[in-house]
């Protein structure tokens, strides 16, 4: 873990330091695997109070997989009282993810931190221990969503490497499209197009990329559209921190979107070549078949919270 001894539960009147030692340049941090992707839009610390020990700015990141971590800052906070143990908030932001830092920039002197206690918020659209109050689960998907993708499939030994690999529930497939000219460093939009047969509000989507950082996504848009024919493109989420080099299972929220019609857009891999991508999952919220009702995912349901009734995480060591 570091440089710290990860102590999250800690009862007020007990303190988180580690001792011997003074440095001004040091970024104590701990990290924290929450279990389940979580959206998180506020946080909350107790600091010792005896003001050389407090955290006067702290930073919070995220990253979408662990082993290795890809962190990027979601807040920054340099205006935390310092001389007081009470408790403190700060909110004004909004990131997903399984794993978080909490990262302390400076303290009052420079001295390591106590601190009593953190407190996560989170958001999402379901009750707290118990069936969504709107349904909400991972689509199984069906090949028969693509209706349209850039370029030709690669055909590879009686293989075809079409679109429709993404969505087959199987990681040992790729999607490999072609066209005349594969590299293309100014960008191809790569792109495909989804019927998913009725309107779903999406909040998550995840993605499988292939792991050879060549052709691995770095960066991609979702986007919907209300019609077909012709199709009037919405943008719904823009992600720029796809990591690369690893075939790890990637979630991303922090969106919301209705429609029947979605077009997934690969806006940049890390070498301009064409995207090999293994699978496409898609989260929703409403307008589940019953055929798929009843198979929500009991590590999402275990943790997150309504929208109406957002509650701070039980934090577990």
């Amino acid at each position: 873990m570091g440089k710290l001894s990860l102590v999250l539960l800690l009862a007020i009147g007990l303190r988180y330091s580690q001792p011997g030692a003074f440095t001004i340049s040091d970024n104590w941090y701990i990290v924290l695997d929450l279990n389940t992707p979580q959206t998180l839009t506020r946080i909350v610390l107790n600091n010792f109070g005896d003001t050389i020990h407090d955290i006067a700015a702290f930073k919070l990141q995220r990253a979408p997989i662990g082993d290795p971590y890809n962190f990027e800052d979601v807040l920054t906070v340099t205006t935390v009282q310092v001389g007081t143990d009470q408790r403190q908030e700060f909110g004004g932001f909004q990131g997903t993810a399984r794993y978080w830092r909490l990262v302390v920039t400076r303290t009052d002197s420079g001295f390591q931190p106590w601190l009593r206690e953190l407190k996560l918020y989170a958001i999402s659209d379901f009750t707290p221990n118990s069936v969504p109050t709107s349904p909400g689960m991972w689509l199984t998907g069906s090949p028969s969503w693509v209706v349209d993708s850039t370029g030709t499939p690669w055909v590879h030994n009686g293989v075809i490497h079409d679109a429709a690999k993404i969505l087959d529930e199987d990681n040992t497939t790729h999607w490999n499209p072609h066209v005349s000219n594969n590299w293309n460093p100014h960008g191809v939009n790569w792109y495909i197009v989804l019927d998913l047969k009725t309107p779903q509000t999406l909040t998550r989507t995840a993605l499988n990329n292939y792991g050879d950082t060549i052709h691995d996504i770095a960066a991609l848009k979702l986007l919907k559209a209300p019609v077909e024919s012709p199709y009037n493109w919405q943008e719904v989420v823009n992600i720029t921190t796809v990591q690369v080099g690893t075939d790890q299972r990637q979630e991303f929220g922090g969106f919301q979107g209705t429609a029947r019609y979605w077009r997934f857009v690969v806006t940049r891999t890390d070498s301009g070549f064409q995207p090999w991508l293994r699978e496409l999952k898609l989260y929703a919220i409403s307008d589940i078949s019953e055929s798929d009702k009843g198979k929500y995912d009991p590590c999402v349901v275990k943790y997150v919270f309504s929208t109406k009734k957002a509650q701070y995480l039980p934090l577990f060591l």
